[in-house]
């Protein structure tokens, strides 16, 4: 895909302006399989998106490891790092240097987070027991919000972004990583 493209996403259309070089299989599902470096070759092979985070979060960028996603949920800051690797469920699935790299990312986010909110927590997750595709939950966290102590899932109604505020979201985050 090429800078300044649009894709569809929650029922809107988005420019694609931080993952110029991503190729959609579906763009309708936004379910893709292939990442490619800016010559046009192929960094990472995975399986499809699962449908329930195609579904609930958006694109944001490609790292060495795993595809970086922000979930539709306005209540909370909330970041999803999805490896790029076939048929893992479970961080123990990853080779050692993935699983590195994997670390890492989840450092690179939670830095991200902390520098652009502020937060008194950062939950960083991996559960798979509604999507069984890896995939990691990085979320910010505050004393003040909805669902403080106790985890996100469940304790409010999911709050979809605003079209500006979600742009101005996605701008913040592509600055900052």
């Amino acid at each position: 895909m090429k800078m300044g493209m649009q894709f569809i996403s929650h029922n809107r259309t988005w420019t694609c302006t931080q993952i110029p070089a991503l190729i959609f299989d579906d763009v309708q599902a936004k379910n893709y399989s292939r990442f490619v470096d800016s010559g046009g070759y192929i960094k990472a092979i995975m399986s499809e998106l699962h449908p329930r985070l195609a579904a609930d979060t958006l694109p944001l960028a490609t790292w060495e490891l795993s595809q970086v996603r922000l979930m539709n949920d306005a209540n909370y800051p909330w970041l999803i790092l999805v490896p790029a690797r076939k048929n893992v469920t479970g961080l123990h699935q990853l080779s050692p240097q993935d699983g590195a790299a994997l670390m890492s990312e989840i450092n690179r986010a939670s830095m991200a987070l902390e520098q652009l909110y502020t937060p008194s927590r950062i939950n960083v997750a991996a559960l798979g027991n509604m999507v069984s595709q890896l995939h990691i939950h990085v979320i910010a966290r505050f004393e003040n919000d909805a669902a403080w102590p106790g985890p996100v899932w469940g304790a409010v109604p999911t709050k979809d972004y605003g079209d500006e505020d979600l742009r101005q979201t996605v701008e913040k985050f592509v600055r900052a990583f």
